[in-house]
């Protein structure tokens, strides 16, 4: 168990330090940080899948229709995911984005009682009640609704619903998923290159193990953070995926000074409420 802590508490952390990895690329255009991402994320599961020998498994995988079908969609939902969340922190959104993964398990709740019909318990439909009244309070407030991180939460959990039917364990799963992406990023690489806007040269080696850096850690997260919560109870990690916007979150206000007004404190007061409720659910059936 001590050794799962470590996994998921790393990774998280991590990840929750990540805008400041994406900040130093922001000078790049986000369409360029997110093919290289998928590229280098394909590149290296496919070398885990390879140490592991399961490419026949993978194989087969994708002579199903059906599972192709989920994999194209995921694809699409992790790629919208990962290109706004990226544009976010170029544009100072972090804040904002952060909230996305605050809600996004609650989020989760609702799709999985829409679309898998999950029996949700009394305090699940307390918290996103709450959490909903966090989103309408911001935008009621700031005269805006909050689509960063409505949109980030949606894409998320659609794709976590996607990931719940299907068999396939992370890393395979992100393996097919980055080969789907990897298609339209190499030819836009490729367009870059040939009209000479890309960011990348052959004299400038260090932007380049930059970009892939981006996507070589992302693979080596997962892994971690999938080998910790293995190790841990539902609860516990449960708790533990907080770390991540948390981080985000003081990350953007703290180090990059963006906006908090006191309306905009009290609705994420709300959803951290929510998320309160949520996890007492949690560790209540846990008992």
């Amino acid at each position: 168990m001590y050794r799962g802590m470590v996994y998921t508490v790393g990774s998280s952390v991590l990840w929750g330090f990540l805008p400041l990895y994406l900040k130093a690329l922001s000078p790049i255009p986000t369409l360029e940080i997110l093919a290289h991402r998928v590229i280098w994320a394909f590149m290296s599961a496919a070398i885990v899948l390879i140490y592991r020998h399961e490419w026949r498994w993978v194989v087969a995988t994708l002579r199903c229709p059906k599972t192709l079908a989920v994999l194209g969609a995921s694809s699409a939902l992790i790629g919208i995911n990962w290109l706004l969340y990226i544009w976010a922190v170029s544009t100072n959104s972090i804040v904002e984005s952060s909230l996305g993964y605050f809600i996004a398990p609650l989020v989760s709740m609702l799709f999985g009682a829409i679309f898998l019909k999950e029996k949700l318990e009394a305090r699940q439909k307390i918290a996103i009640i709450i959490a909903a009244g966090g989103v309408i309070y911001i935008s009621l407030s700031v005269g805006a609704i909050p689509w960063i991180g409505l949109i980030l939460a949606i894409a998320f959990a659609g794709y976590a619903i996607l990931k719940k039917v299907t068999s396939l364990d992370v890393i395979s799963g992100l393996a097919l998923e980055m080969m789907v992406l990897t298609i339209p990023a190499v030819i836009y690489l490729g367009y870059l290159g040939g009209s000479g806007r890309g960011s990348v040269s052959d004299s400038d080696l260090i932007t380049g193990l930059e970009l892939g850096g981006v996507g070589v850690l992302t693979a080596i997260l997962l892994l971690l953070y999938t080998a910790g919560v293995r190790q841990l109870p539902l609860a516990t990690s449960g708790i533990l995926q907080y770390l991540t916007p948390s981080f985000q979150f003081f990350i953007g206000v703290f180090l990059f000074h963006e906006s908090l007004t006191g309306h905009r404190l009290f609705g994420f007061s709300l959803i951290w409420l929510a998320l309160l409720v949520y996890l007492s659910n949690a560790i209540w059936q846990k008992e």
